[in-house]
């Protein structure tokens, strides 16, 4: 069987506190066991569900943060290109995790919302990342193409899976 450990009657494995711990790992998706007690307990570890993690948990706050950016920029430096550019793409970034998450609520996957979501952070990236090539400064450029980095490759990780996965279970 792949993916799958015996325990057996072993004088330590069968303590009550072990098989409690066991009974909390039984809790989490990503283990599933198969109940015998007492005697032999089996856990699996394939996945159960794919992955938890959907974009608007992630895009909403990026997109406060670049709006939050963009106002102190502003109010700090005058900078009508932090305005623009912080509180521009923050805006569509929000929009767009609105969108997922309406979907989501609907049951449904938000292709708009995701693909929206990809380019403004691919492009976040590349300007950022352009701006502290020449400026060798960490604030805000280095900070916010690291950040968009980080987001393009979880927008990646969400369309290479499919996009949000919705539970059966839940209606």
């Amino acid at each position: 069987m792949h993916g799958v450990a015996l325990i057996s009657d072993h004088p330590i494995l069968s303590h009550s506190s072990f098989r409690s711990e066991l009974a909390f790992l039984s809790s989490l998706s990503f283990v599933s066991p198969i109940r015998n007690f007492p005697g032999k307990f089996s856990l699996s570890t394939e996945k159960t569900e794919r992955n938890k993690m959907h974009d608007f948990c992630f895009t909403i706050p990026y997109g406060l943060i670049l709006v939050g950016g963009g106002l102190f920029a502003f109010i700090r430096r005058g900078s009508l290109a932090s305005l623009g550019g912080g509180v521009g793409s923050g805006l569509v970034l929000i929009f767009a995790g609105y969108l997922s998450l309406n979907a989501f609520n609907k049951r449904k996957n938000s292709y708009l919302a995701l693909f929206i979501e990809t380019i403004t952070a691919v492009a976040l990236t590349w300007v950022m990342g352009q701006r502290y090539l020449e400026t060798s400064k960490i604030m805000p450029a280095g900070l916010v193409a690291g950040l968009s980095a980080l987001m393009t490759l979880f927008y990646f990780f969400k369309l290479a899976t499919g996009g949000n996965h919705l539970s059966a279970k839940a209606k």
